[in-house]
């Protein structure tokens, strides 16, 4: 297979080759960030190696002026200047600060170091919005409330639209493939419903999902705005690593899949359950829109709980189902040939057994032969099984859910 180079991107015409251009896209060493943010990147002596384009826009001062000078001549706060000098293993944000040269105050984050030794600060201006001052409790228990998965859900899409103020909030959960099913939706009337709809695993090949638990949110600001690169450019080997970055610019071809969904601003929360990725909320805006970090931090404490009520509501389902089982169909399969032969009844439970597990049909064999009830394989469908699985798996239990 052809290797991804992304000079070349334009070249790259066929839709399949695309797809499997993907797993193999560098996104976390874009060489660049998005247009509404500004980066300095720290070399191991802790002065300015690397900067983004616009930084004159943030200080004043040129790119070729601040190359090589302490973080000091950027940054006064020293709450900043202590996490900078004290390396951290996670990202650090500071709201609303002052940014020498500006007028403006800033949210700052200041990154991890990566295994070259960079240390990367990022500079967005502070958004104050109305829904950071509604009470973060009443999000909360209002999750707490949930009495169903499914009310959850649907709750969860609710408040992340309040908070951001996007047209479209979607909820999907990932099936064992990595395929997005969209269980959830809130959104405003002029935009086309997703709800029910399945999307591909290729859409979010397995490098982008690693960085999804790595950073549990990621906006687009602006589809259609060009990349900032960070200077002065370096070969891909010596490139700054950007896993870590809220404001990394994104691949080329997701943007492509955007502006062809007509879309002007993204923005997604990463749903972890013990540590493994499980959905995401994929947020939609029909124009560009930039969103401040204290409503992506909101955001992400609402996935958060979210995962923490998902794992309690799985529980009490698995309780209730437990209960239901022991106390009605339960006893009917300890009955199972007590006051009649055992194939009939084996099929007397059947219909409940059906109900209890959600099923089409079901079946069983013995040495009389192959019986069964609702939507049920054949005979000779089922010895094709029994050859090319239960033959070849040395399982009492075995469970496929393909079995073309």
């Amino acid at each position: 297979m052809k290797k991804y180079d992304s000079s070349n991107l334009e070249e790259f015409k066929d839709e399949k080759f695309l797809i499997n251009i993907c797993d193999q896209e560098p996104i976390h060493i874009p060489g660049s960030i998005q247009s509404f943010g500004y980066s300095v990147v720290l070399g191991e002596d802790a002065n300015i190696k690397f900067c983004s384009e616009n930084i004159k826009e943030l200080t004043g001062v040129t790119l070729d002026e601040l190359i090589g000078t302490d973080i000091s001549s950027v940054i006064a706060d020293s709450d900043v200047l202590n996490t900078i000098l004290n390396d951290s293993r996670k990202v650090e944000i500071f709201y609303n600060r002052e940014v020498i040269g500006t007028n403006n105050r800033y949210d700052i984050a200041v990154l991890p170091s990566t295994g070259k030794g960079y240390r990367t600060i990022e500079f967005q201006l502070s958004i104050v919005n109305s829904s950071l001052l509604e009470s973060l409790d009443t999000t909360i228990d209002d999750l707490y409330d949930a009495k169903s998965i499914q009310e959850l859900y649907d709750k969860t899409v609710h408040w992340v639209k309040r908070v951001i103020g996007f047209d479209r909030v979607k909820l999907y959960i990932f099936d064992e493939h990595w395929n997005g099913n969209v269980v959830a939706e809130a959104k405003e009337d002029f935009m086309p419903s997703y709800l029910g709809m399945r999307f591909p695993a290729s859409d979010i090949p397995s490098q982008a999902r690693a960085l999804y638990v790595r950073n549990r949110t990621r906006v687009i600001a602006d589809v259609g705005s060009d990349v900032v690169p960070l200077l002065p450019k370096v070969k891909l080997t010596e490139a700054v690593d950007l896993s870590d970055s809220l404001i990394r610019s994104v691949s080329p071809i997701h943007i492509e899949y955007l502006g062809n969904m007509g879309i002007g601003a993204s923005f997604s929360v990463s749903l972890i359950v013990e540590g493994k990725l499980i959905g995401l909320l994929a947020c939609h805006h029909n124009s560009p829109k930039n969103i401040g970090l204290a409503q992506r931090k909101k955001s992400e404490i609402i996935g958060r709980i979210f995962s923490l009520e998902l794992t309690r509501l799985g529980l009490e389902r698995s309780k209730i189902i437990k209960k239901n089982f022991q106390e009605g169909l339960g006893k009917k399969i300890l009955t199972i040939g007590q006051n009649e032969n055992f194939e009939l009844g084996i099929e007397r439970v059947f219909p409940d057994l059906m109900e209890f597990l959600n099923l089409d049909g079901i079946g069983f064999r013995d040495e009389k032969g192959y019986n069964g009830f609702g939507i049920i394989l054949d005979s000779d469908e089922i010895s094709q099984i029994e050859e090319k699985w239960l033959s070849k798996h040395d399982l009492k239990i075995h469970s496929v859910n393909n079995i073309g």
